[in-house]
């Protein structure tokens, strides 16, 4: 009957053990599953922030890439009237010249011209196209341009007023 007792007790302790460790291998498996599934959502939260500030970093360089284009136009715009003059210049006066030196001030309009004309009648065409044109003032024209008859280096200056 002793036997008996120690027996059934050791088989009741077997098994009490074993439930013990089977509820706490449940557990452990839950607790797992639970850890894994905290793993993954801080890994997406990781990843969201990193994209977060991945796309904020491109909107910075964006931004400043708009901030840059926007400078290059307004120099571009501040810059367009020298184009065209300086269009305007070789379609009317620079024809039958070569010019050597071309200085712009594109705050006054001021503009020194030094070069070489094979003949006068070149240069007179260039200086009464300056005086009868309402576009340039100020027009220094010096007599030594027009003494020559031919094979002559030139300067003179004028403001452009556009």
């Amino acid at each position: 009957m002793l036997y008996q007792n120690v027996v059934s007790s050791g088989l009741l302790f077997v098994f009490l053990i074993l439930f013990l460790v089977i509820i706490l291998g449940g557990f452990l498996i839950f607790l797992n599953f639970k850890y894994q599934e905290i793993e993954r959502n801080i890994v997406l939260e990781q990843s969201q922030v990193i994209k977060d500030e991945t796309v904020k970093g491109i909107e910075r360089k964006i931004e400043g890439l708009n901030n840059n284009l926007r400078k290059i136009a307004e120099i571009q715009e501040e810059q367009s009237h020298v184009y065209e003059m300086l269009d305007n210049l070789s379609r009317n006066l620079f024809i039958d010249i070569r010019v050597d030196s071309l200085q712009v001030d594109s705050s006054s309009g001021k503009i020194s011209v030094s070069g070489f004309a094979e003949e006068r009648d070149s240069l007179l065409r260039i200086k009464e196209t300056l005086e009868n044109d309402k576009e340039y003032s100020d027009i220094d024209f010096p007599i030594s341009n027009i003494t020559n008859p031919r094979n002559i280096d030139f300067h003179f200056s004028f403001t452009y007023d556009y």
